[in-house]
């Protein structure tokens, strides 16, 4: 999966391992000390997500319980807006702060 996002297959500073014993929810912990492969691995998400091989892989950031109220209460508020008519909104993140963005049509 590091080749598909151009990470050589196990580079310096990265390894992965499972937390607690093996059962049919295997989730195991991928650690990364370099922010930058971490941001390469977030962005080709839709490569990792569109392969045959990893399609039942899933990968998700962590959150921290503000980031999660955040998440919520902006959920919440696009779902309020969506029901008042409002069709070309999506929520987008900004340097990890999710807002509620007007799609731009082009013409």
């Amino acid at each position: 999966m590091l080749k598909l996002v151009k990470i050589n297959s196990a580079p310096p500073g990265i390894k992965h391992f499972r937390i607690g014993k093996t059962s049919t929810t295997n989730r195991p912990r991928l650690i990364v000390n370099c922010e930058s492969k971490v941001k390469m691995v977030f962005k080709s998400l839709q490569l990792i997500k569109d392969n045959e091989t990893f399609k039942n892989i899933m990968i998700v950031n962590d959150r921290s319980p503000m980031q999660m109220n955040q998440h919520k209460n902006n959920k919440k508020e696009f779902e309020e807006r969506r029901q008042n008519g409002e069709s070309d909104l999506q929520i987008k993140y900004f340097e990890g702060v999710p807002k509620i963005v007007k799609i731009k049509c082009e013409n």
